[in-house]
């Protein structure tokens, strides 16, 4: 009978076990610690339950998978989120997470399968901390319950007669290679920061302020690295994809990200202090709430419909936001946002006058307690300020106020003194010691990387001063990017580029010196010290791309040959559309297709021949995408724009379509009695004729390859009003119009008669000038781009992945740590200093 039932019947059964199973496995849990003598008993039971929840999320989201997967579109949500032409098979499966319902499914996928990590190492901690995990799976089952995936088509759309054949399509931006591995990614890091609010809380209410620590330190890593991998697969994703030449943009839904990535790097911070030194209970179990709280935060932002909405200028407040939630599924969101928030924060201060405190900012201020200290505080400040901005909005909309969002500008003020500080905190606390420092011992330690930094600096001002000059000469006012030296002078903005860039570089070299060291002896305890070395390299690139690219607007015209920017030769070799009247490209809303640029290299024109390929091809994509509703005018669909790049060590060259690439006809030159071939035809010119203040026209034979000979009289008439007086324009020329000729003869597949326009004529020698449109001879194309000069941006990427590899490695350090004490106390293995 099972194998008879519908899939969406069967997949809401199966979240309805989840539901169920979450709610009985929480009662479990609860009645362990009620009755500890029945503990090895129920805890079995407990175990069943959770087995049997997961089992429920995991199938339904199996069978959410087939139905999109294999086209159903008996159902909404396979309507709505794939259609036939998706034929790639990972993007047929990452359609399933597209949509609100599909990624909130994702979301509790993860959570189940992180419980079982949970439990395997919880250790005595399982029955206090379950409850507290389980309980997100139940809220996200129930709001799957309201906010289902597995609706009949027919119920959703009454007003469609029948079942269609094919769905609206998955959005052209999201088939891409980053949607299969970016939102598992980032949503595994979410759903992982539900485990330090579980502890957190756990250690709230059995006052276990001390030994927690150990068994949440390798789930805090683990956030902080997948939070970190998901961020940089975000970047990546917009920076290929959006044709904006960035990688961030203070989008409120990247941001939505960064915020909770934030707190849980705090949290790391912080939960080290407190196994070097103790103390720091107080912060480290809100840093546990509210990491997780503000994940849920930028949620609800997302999910809200707050973000979908227009500012007052027009454009969007995020280009990644999902449309309103249904009001069931608010609700529970609200609940959640407001349980976990509230009860977590009202258990934080009931408990707070009983934790123990400690202090924790070392004897001086030249410590690496006052170090460690000094960065969860400035990474505090930063949450704060991106979470308010971020989340304006959302209080705007609620106050029926117009929507708005802080500009880019506005982060980058505020966080700019913030970054310098938190860069020279990192470049010193290498050869810190815990507590207090010797003055004298600190200087002699970081006398060598300081004055490395200072060479790097004075070599840093040489480039800035010959990258400002290549700006000052190429670069163009219509850049899209948001460099500093939009809001400060350009004095200012040199002084801080090499304050920012050195101080990076210091933080770079001093943790990379401790961590090789550490490295050769206790190669996991080198983990921290590498994530500082990859968030230095992240400063420097971030400065120098953004602050430096250069950007140049040019329009290739094919019939006028090649042009160079930044040193590269544009050649225009074609489109591989089809143009189309009413639609400058593509018809077939082919994706794949792109404009075929040939690029010349600096000095390949003078390479040897055997020196390799002198020249190489790039392609940005252009074309109008297929109408999100079948009925929805072509005119009204914006066109999809995705650039091309090219990669070197040093820098990337970025080339994107700057607008609609525009078609014209052939245009060739003639003077009388000249003919040239076009195509399959030989162009003759016969003669020119000319009546003063009356009309211009040229006398042409156009013989095909079989050997007919046709004959046709464009011209030029100048427009005169009902007395037959000449019209003349506001500075006193008269006006004229162009009278094509047409060609009946000769018609193109669509039967569309070919033509000969005179766009001009001279008249003294009255050489012509024509635009020739005839079956057979390929149409010729006016292409803007936006040809961007990016120097340093892949040290952006490099930093980033360097950072992610030393928080895994950490969590490995950190994960044996807790296989070495099965009982959940404290083991005692400081972070190594500089010595």
């Amino acid at each position: 009978m099972v194998f008879n039932m519908a899939p969406g019947t069967f997949g809401a059964i199966a979240v309805w076990t989840g539901l169920i199973g979450s709610i009985l496995t929480i009662v479990a849990y609860v009645a362990i610690l009620c009755s500890p003598d029945s503990e090895r008993r129920m805890r079995l039971i407990a175990r069943g339950l959770y087995a049997l929840s997961a089992a429920g999320v995991l199938t339904a989201f199996s069978t959410l998978v087939w139905i999109v997967y294999n086209r159903q579109y008996q159902y909404a949500y396979a309507f709505e989120h794939t259609g036939n032409d998706v034929t790639n098979l990972w993007y047929r499966c990452a359609a399933t997470w597209s949509g609100q319902e599909g990624s909130f499914l994702l979301w509790a996928v993860w959570t189940s399968i992180i419980g079982f990590m949970v439990i395997a190492r919880a250790g005595k901690y399982e029955s206090r901390v379950m409850p507290f995990f389980v309980s997100v799976l139940a809220f996200l089952t129930a709001i799957l319950i309201k906010q289902t995936p597995f609706l009949h088509f027919l119920t959703v759309h009454r007003d469609w007669p029948s079942v269609p054949t094919d769905g609206t399509g998955l959005t052209p931006s999201l088939q891409n290679y980053w949607m299969t591995i970016h939102p598992p990614t980032i949503f595994f890091g979410f759903a992982s920061l539900a485990v330090p609010y579980s502890y957190s809380i756990a250690a709230l209410i059995w006052k276990d302020y001390k030994d927690w620590t150990t068994r949440v330190m390798p789930y805090t890593l683990l956030s902080c690295a997948t939070l970190g991998l998901g961020l940089f697969m975000g970047g990546y994703w917009a920076y290929e994809t959006q044709g904006w030449h960035g990688f961030w943009g203070w989008d409120p839904v990247e941001n939505a990200s960064f915020f909770p990535w934030l707190a849980i790097t705090a949290l790391v911070h912080g939960l080290v202090v407190q196994k070097s030194r103790g103390g720091m209970a107080r912060t480290n179990t809100f840093l546990g709430i509210l990491a997780f709280w503000l994940f849920l935060v930028g949620t609800f932002l997302t999910r809200s419909g707050a973000l979908a909405s227009k500012a007052a200028d027009g454009q969007l407040l995020s280009v990644h936001a999902f449309d309103n939630i249904s009001k069931s599924g608010l609700f529970w969101m609200q609940t959640m946002l407001a349980a976990y928030g509230i009860a977590g924060l009202v258990l934080w201060i009931a408990r707070l006058r009983s934790m123990p405190t400690r202090k924790t900012t070392g004897d001086t201020l030249l410590s690496r307690d006052f170090a460690f200290f000094l960065a969860m505080l400035l990474m505090l400040i930063a949450c704060a300020v991106v979470t308010l901005g971020s989340t304006t909005p959302l209080f705007l909309s609620w106050t029926h106020q117009p929507p708005s969002q802080p500009q880019a500008t506005f982060y980058n003020k505020v966080l700019l003194p913030l970054t310098m500080i938190a860069a020279l905190a990192m470049g010193c606390v290498p050869w810190l010691a815990w507590r207090r420092t010797d003055p004298e011992k600190f200087l002699r330690k970081l006398m060598i990387p300081w004055f490395v930094m200072l060479a790097f600096g004075f070599g840093m001002l040489f480039w800035v001063q010959n990258a400002e000059r290549g700006m000052a000469a190429s670069v163009d006012p219509q850049t899209l990017s948001d460099t500093m030296h939009h809001w400060i002078s350009p004095g200012i903005q040199r002084i801080c580029v090499v304050m920012l860039t050195s101080l990076g570089f210091l933080a770079a070299l001093s943790n990379a010196i401790l961590a090789f060291r550490v490295f050769r002896t206790k190669p996991l305890a080198a983990g921290g010290w590498l994530s500082h070395v990859g968030i230095g390299i992240l400063i420097i690139g971030v400065v120098v791309s953004n602050t430096y690219e250069q950007t140049q607007l040019l329009t290739l015209d094919e019939s006028e040959g090649p042009q160079t920017v930044f040193g590269y030769k544009f050649s225009f070799e074609g489109m591989t559309g089809t143009p189309k009247a009413g639609r400058p490209l593509n018809p077939e809303y082919d994706l794949a297709n792109t404009v075929k640029l040939r690029l010349t290299p600096p000095g390949a024109d003078n390479a040897p021949s055997d020196g390799g390929p002198r020249t190489f091809l790039m392609e940005p994509r252009y074309f109008v995408p297929k109408p999100s509703i079948p009925a929805e005018a072509e005119d009204k669909i914006e066109p999809m724009i995705w650039p091309s790049i090219q990669k070197y060590v040093g820098h990337d060259l970025y080339v994107g379509i700057a607008s609609a690439p525009e078609p014209y006809m052939h245009v060739l030159t003639l003077n009388p009695g000249e003919h040239k071939q076009v195509g399959p035809y030989d162009i003759f010119y016969l003669e020119g004729e000319v009546k003063p203040m009356d009309y211009f026209a040229a006398h042409l034979y156009i013989k095909t390859e079989d050997g007919k000979v046709f004959t046709a009289q464009p011209g030029i008439m100048f427009l005169r009003d009902a007395q037959g007086r000449p019209v003349r324009g506001e500075m006193g020329q008269p006006l004229m119009y162009k009278v094509d000729e047409t060609i009946p003869e000769l018609k193109d597949e669509q039967g569309i008669p070919g033509g000969i326009i005179l766009d001009n004529m001279v008249p003294g020698s009255r050489q012509v000038k024509l635009a020739v449109s005839l079956p057979g001879i390929a149409t010729m194309w006016h292409v803007p781009l936006a040809v961007t000069y990016k120097p340093g941006v892949n040290l952006v990427w490099t930093g980033v992945l360097i950072a992610v590899s030393g928080a895994l490695l950490a969590m490995m350090r950190r994960m044996r740590e807790a296989r070495r004490d099965p009982n959940g106390y404290t083991v005692t293995d400081p972070e190594p200093d500089g010595d």
